[in-house]
Order: C-alpha cells, then structure tokens, then sequence
C-alpha cells in the first residue's frame, strides 16, 4: 500500500513541476488572470499530494 501511495505522490509533484514550468513558460501573469482554471488546477495538486503523502505516513506508521 505505501508503494502505491508514493508513486501517486511522486506522480504529483513530477505534474506540479511540469505544469507550473510550462503555465509560467506560456502564460503571461496578466493572461493568468483571465485563465484562473490553470491556477485552480495546480491548487488541486498541491492538495492532493499533501493528502496522499498524509495518507501514506498514516499507513506506513500502522
């Protein structure tokens, strides 16, 4: 289980990266504005792999 856990965060952090690199690359900050989804979006990540790697602690420690 924790395997799984660490290759979704691990999956997460590589997409944050790539994501914010190419958001950042392509979009000007007044662009941004208008697209607030892409911003959105990299929020989500960032909650999901807090969650995931909370989750993974969790079992890992069980």
């Amino acid at each position: 289980m924790d395997i799984l856990f660490f290759s979704a965060v691990l999956f997460f952090v590589v997409w944050q990266g790539a994501f914010g690199l190419f958001i950042s690359w392509r979009y000007t900050p007044k662009e941004l504005k208008k697209l607030s989804y892409l911003i959105h979006a990299q929020l989500f990540t960032g909650i999901m792999m807090g969650v995931f790697a909370y989750l993974g602690h969790v079992f890992i420690d069980n």
